[in-house]
């Protein structure tokens, strides 16, 4: 009576499997989102790759499902990625192995707001295994059994709309129509928002949706709560009756995950739960910066004044530190939102928050000079665009001790005209790009 249990239940969660493999099939998608959107691929820098292992549905009398996933991203520049996925998938007699290459493209609207398209093509390989169907109800030798072995393309998309502290994202792993009902081109939806509670504590609400033919659509709701960036544990409710628990820990440029679920529903005395684990190394980059790290990198620039700045609100600005401490070497850090394209000096509204970034870091270090360098391409007199840089700079460092309450004796506004050019001023591109304001830190108030 248990072998005929266990056979129902296993054809019962194989279809299950079968409409909505895309999704469920990893529970750490918050550790690796790019395992389910490829829109994820290079938004964050250097090299990430992840490995993942499961076993699913332990107590099945040999029919549990195992699998792994290794997936490898990279960003190419501030606009393109590209990534790579390897699934392999076993439950019970039926098995599926996919390979699938990625492209994204990113198209930024302003700081913390951008939005990131992709693109994957791959082969996913269906079969059935006849020894795992041996037993006394299953006729091995049926012929439809022995021939059921196929190879289909698999072409999806994907976006993610990233908004300040949300990520919404939307997934159509397969596009193709191969009329097999077993791959039916679900649409998945995530939406994940960022939330500092403090300087140590974040919460990240998610939801996943996946909506699915000739089967009920799924549904996680939960929540994750990450300390000082490192330590991390995660709550969440399944739509199909299933609670998940899980934690981990990011060490640097490598992360450590587990996850448990627990079947609550009609198959909770049949399943012992589900395991899984998670690895993931960064190259080439250091991992993003948590305030404990920043205070590190800060060490050369002792705060001797109080900071007009809490910890929770600098943060809040997501301000690249390290890209403006870089700068004492000599080399600016130029402000992609100042690209003037005409004779203008006043400070363009897509600007602000790149100044409200700097204002932040200006008042949460408040013993750091910074100066403000107005920059101009060779079109014109060079003393005009020299007095033209001048009081581009001046509008900015009014700006700052204005509208952000920044202490003047941090600012200096210096105007280099054409002289120190980033591209050729033979090409209208290079001209465009030579128009720009750099920031550098340039000493320390005494």
């Amino acid at each position: 009576m248990k072998k005929i249990t266990n056979i129902l239940i296993f054809c019962t969660l194989a279809i299950s499997y079968a409409n909505g493999q895309s999704l469920q099939t990893s529970n750490l998608y918050l550790s690796n989102p790019f395992s389910l959107n490829a829109a994820y691929a290079g938004k964050t820098e250097g090299v990430e790759a992840s490995l993942q292992g499961w076993n699913k549905w332990n107590g099945l009398s040999g029919e549990a499902p195992v699998g792994g996933l290794l997936t490898v991203h990279s960003q190419l520049d501030q606009k393109m990625g590209i990534g790579g996925r390897v699934l392999s998938d076993r439950r019970g007699a039926f098995s599926s192995f996919i390979v699938d290459a990625s492209a994204s493209y990113t198209a930024g609207f302003s700081e913390g707001r951008e939005l990131r398209l992709a693109l994957n093509a791959g082969l996913i390989q269906s079969r059935i295994t006849d020894a795992a169907l041996a037993n006394d109800f299953v006729n091995t030798n049926d012929p439809l059994l022995n021939s059921f072995q196929e190879t289909n393309l698999q072409v999806g998309t994907s976006a993610l709309l990233v908004w300040d502290a949300l990520e919404f994202g939307i997934t159509i792993p397969n596009l193709l129509d191969q009329g097999n009902q077993l791959y039916n081109r679900p649409i998945i939806l995530t939406a994940i928002y960022k939330a500092q509670l403090s300087e140590k504590v974040e919460l990240s609400p998610v939801m996943a949706y996946q909506n699915l033919k000739n089967h009920p659509s799924l549904l996680d709701v939960g929540g994750r709560v990450t300390w000082q960036g490192e330590l991390w544990g995660q709550l969440m409710y399944r739509s199909n009756q299933a609670v998940l628990v899980g934690g981990g820990v990011n060490l640097g440029n490598v992360k450590i995950g587990y996850m448990y679920e627990a079947a609550t529903g009609e198959f909770s005395n049949a399943t012992n739960g589900s395991h899984e684990v998670f690895l993931g190394v960064r190259f080439g980059k250091a991992a993003s910066t948590t305030p404990k790290a920043a205070d590190a990198m800060v060490s050369t620039l002792p705060v001797k004044r109080e900071s007009t700045i809490s910890k929770e609100e600098y943060i809040k600005y997501k301000v690249p530190e390290a890209a403006y401490l870089a700068t004492k070497k000599g080399k600016g850090y130029v402000l992609n939102s100042f690209n003037y394209s005409n004779t203008g000096t006043s400070v363009p509204v897509e600007g602000e928050y790149e100044l409200k970034q700097v204002a932040a870091f200006l008042k949460y270090y408040p013993n750091v000079v910074m100066e403000i360098g107005g920059h101009t391409s060779t079109q014109g007199d060079s003393d005009f665009n020299e007095l033209l840089s001048q009081r581009r700079a001046d509008a900015i460092v009014k700006y700052l001790a204005e509208e952000q309450a920044v202490t003047m004796a941090q600012l200096k506004a210096k105007g280099y005209g054409e002289s120190t050019p980033m591209e050729s001023n033979k090409t209208e591109q290079g001209r465009v790009l030579n128009e720009r304001i750099e920031v550098k830190v340039v000493g320390e108030l005494k």
